[in-house]
Formats: C-alpha cells, sequence, structure tokens
C-alpha cells in the first residue's frame, strides 16, 4: 500500500490541501481524495493519523499496527499479512464489497484534510468495469461518491447468471461442475469444493487461457442475484445505477489490444457482433488489421459515451474525455518510454483535472477552459489532444450513432 502526502507548498492554486490514498486491487486503482469544501454524506468518525519518525513511519489499524518507510515521497507499507492474495482456504469466498468502509477509516488517518465522506472509485480497463459494476450493484449503495471509470469495454461480452443458463452460456455453477469433472475431483459439494481450493495457480491460469474474455465460459462477472442482480447496461439505462458524480472515457488507441491478440479481423467483429458488411460501410478501410483496431477503439469510447448519456439522464454530473495524446518524442509510434518536460507538464495538467474531480465531483478549476458536463440533449467531451485539452461537439458522430444503435437493438451485453 502506498500513500502520497504534498509536500510543503506546493499544492497547486486553488486546490488547498488535499491527502490521496490509492489502493491497488487487480487492475482496479481506488482512489480517496480527501477535499475541503465539498458537501458528502456524514459516515465514520476521524481517526489518528499516521505517526513519523524520520524516514519510518507506523500506522496503526484494527487488525494491527503497521510500519513502514518513506520512499520519493510515497509512505510505503509492505508485507501486510492479512492483505495476502485470496489462495487455499480463502479461494472463492462471498466478495465483500463492503471493504469500501476500510478506506474510509485509512483516509481518516493520513494528516490534515482527511475525509472519509469523501470516497471516489477509479479503475481503467478491468478496473474500469469493476467501477462500472459497482455502479450498478446494490450491494455498494452509500459506499462511495464519486466513480471514475477509464477504458472500460464493458459491453464485450454478455453477463453470465449463477445458475440459468443464458443465450446458450452456460452458467457459473455448470461450468464449475464441469471442469471440477475435468480434473478429476469428485465427491459431494464439500469434497468438490476442498479439492478446487487445492488448485495450482498454474492450473487457474490454464483455465483463463482456455476460456477468454468474450467468449462463453470466461472469467467474466456473473449475475448471482445479491451483488449484481442485473447486466450493468440494463441498471444504466433503468437509471438504477448509484446516483453519484461520474467521469469515464477511452484513448485513441484501444485497438492495441487486440494488436497481438486478435491475428484476423473476424474475431473482432464476432466479439462486437458487427458484420463485415456494416465494418466496411462504417469506415470504408481496406486493410483488415488497421480495419479491426480502428473498430475496437471506438467500441470501447462508444460503451463509456452510451453509459455517460444514459448516467447524465438521472441528473448527475457526468464527463467524457478521450485521450489521444502521446509522449512528445514518439508521435507515430507504437509505444515509447522517453519522457520530457512537456509530457510532464501535460500530466499533471491531467492529474489536477482528476483530484479536482475527487475533490468536488467537477474536474474543471479555476481558469482553465471549460470541460463541459455531458446532458441528455448535447453529446460534448473533452479531448485530451498533442498539444491541449479541447472541447470537442457530436465526435466522430457517425460511427457513435452506428454504436448508439447497435447497443439500443441489444446486439451486446447490458439491454
Amino acid at each position: 500500500m502506498k500513500t502520497r502526502m504534498p509536500a510543503k507548498g506546493t499544492a497547486r492554486p486553488n486546490q488547498g490541501s488535499r491527502t490521496v490514498v490509492t489502493l491497488l486491487v487487480g487492475a482496479l486503482l481506488a482512489l480517496v481524495a480527501a477535499p475541503r469544501g465539498y458537501s458528502a454524506p456524514q459516515r465514520a468518525a476521524t481517526l489518528p493519523a499516521v505517526e513519523a519518525t524520520g524516514a519510518n513511519v507506523a500506522l496503526k489499524i484494527a487488525q494491527a499496527a503497521l510500519r513502514g518507510a518513506r520512499e520519493d515521497g510515497l509512505q510505503v507499507f509492505r508485507g501486510i499479512p492479512f492483505a495476502a492474495p485470496p489462495v487455499g482456504e480463502w479461494r472463492w469466498r462471498p466478495p465483500n464489497v463492503r471493504g469500501l468502509p476500510v478506506l474510509e477509516r485509512l483516509v481518516a488517518r493520513h494528516g490534515p484534510g482527511g475525509d472519509p465522506a469523501n470516497l471516489t472509485i477509479f479503475g481503467i480497463s478491468a478496473g474500469g468495469m469493476s467501477v462500472d459494476y459497482l455502479m450498478a450493484s446494490p450491494a455498494s449503495a452509500g459506499l462511495f461518491d464519486k466513480a471514475i471509470s477509464a477504458s472500460s469495454a464493458l459491453r464485450m461480452s454478455y453477463d453470465r447468471e449463477l445458475a440459468e443458463v443464458v443465450r446458450g452460456i452456460p452458467s457459473l455453477e455448470s461450468e464449475g461442475a464441469s471442469h471440477a469433472k475435468k480434473l478429476g475431483l469428485a465427491g459431494d459439494d464439500t469434497a468438490t469444493i476442498k479439492g478446487l481450493r487445492a488448485l495450482s495457480m498454474q492450473q487457474l491460469l490454464d483455465y483463463q487461457v482456455h476460456n477468454p474474455i468474450g467468449a462463453a465460459g470466461g472469467l467474466n462477472p456473473v449475475i448471482d442475484g445479491r451483488i449484481l442482480v442485473e447486466p450493468v447496461g440494463t441498471a444504466f439505462l433503468g437509471q438504477r445505477q448509484h446516483k453519484v458524480p461520474y467521469l469515464t472515457g477511452a484513448t485513441s488507441w484501444e485497438g492495441s489490444l487486440v494488436k497481438g491478440g486478435a491475428k484476423s479481423l473476424p474475431p473482432v467483429l464476432g466479439i462486437l457482433d458487427v458484420t463485415r458488411e456494416q465494418a466496411d460501410a462504417l469506415y470504408r478501410e481496406p486493410n483488415e488489421e488497421w480495419l479491426g483496431w480502428k473498430i475496437y477503439t471506438d467500441f470501447l469510447l462508444a460503451t463509456q459515451r452510451y453509459l455517460a448519456k444514459a448516467h447524465a439522464s438521472s441528473g448527475q454530473p457526468t464527463y467524457v474525455y478521450r485521450f489521444s495524446r502521446v509522449l512528445d518524442e514518439h508521435q507515430g509510434d507504437y509505444f515509447g518510454w522517453r519522457v520530457n518536460d512537456s509530457d510532464r507538464a501535460y500530466s499533471d495538467l491531467v492529474a489536477s483535472d482528476w483530484v479536482q474531480f475527487a475533490r468536488t465531483g467537477n474536474p474543471n478549476l479555476d481558469g482553465r477552459p471549460g470541460w463541459p458536463a455531458v446532458t441528455p440533449s448535447n453529446d460534448l467531451l473533452l479531448e485530451f489532444g498533442q498539444q491541449a485539452p479541447q472541447v470537442r461537439r457530436d465526435f466522430m458522430q457517425e460511427r457513435w450513432r452506428f454504436f448508439e444503435a447497435h447497443f439500443d437493438a441489444g446486439r451486446l451485453q447490458g439491454v
């Protein structure tokens, strides 16, 4: 676990003092911001702060007293025994979204400005999916105050049911029983569960290799009737998602996800439930490889715009972005590593927007170009372009309308 405390005299204008705690859980980054001047539901009481002596730091929590050290401006705690991965007997225990109050207690301990009544959850990629599922889960009601979902390919596969076969997709229970049988596990439920918990990590990884996300049997979220009661898209369209400020978007090169994985165009079109005729008419791109990259990139942004439009209809502050900037010294490259001062300044600019949203539910800072909120009657987003952010209206309208109609028709999960 790492925490960052702003150095004295380094606060950005108009931001006041703040404390930010980050907790990395798989691909989910839960960001807890501590602003001033924002009214949020009252929850936990203030708890003692971190004790610091020179380079050493100490933190008392309910389970134990932790000792850590200061490293590069961070407070670092390693080797936390009760934060070990869920293996062996801890495998496949019931999910516990109620763990979010633990973050409330942690942020309350981290010095002046800590506000446990103002939590923002933030995830990217699979973590963005986790954020959206938390937005739709009745079990997480009242546990966070704002949400940021980045690059979430939420609608790329149908949600699975726990006990029912839907659209020909086996239920999670039947798939589990089948897999246990293939592994030679027999006996009653108790014996089978014991055998499953004794599986090696490699055996579990092999399961995901043979059941990739996007195919029936993949390790996708399951509708169990308790944590998840319906697909995310259905919850958003029905206004049953949690009513909190929401910031979401994607990048201009999400197609890099399929560059190494999908060796041809048909698997990409199959995942998106798009025909070749539709893709050709929409993109007029003769190169199949580029066509796959383009349509997958647009698909990710479209899923976020779709959820954002539904969320804005509930009257909640909603913001959409598209990030298209690349490192200055790597324009036109597939990836890069050389970072210059211009890149660092742009990173600070984006980070200030994210922190401002975590503080207040509005990413706009005084004196900065406006980032307009999405409403049911507009189609606005902020593009983080190469030189500076720029507001876009009706961005890539033809492609967006295609995916919007695609989702409305129930061609992918959630509707």
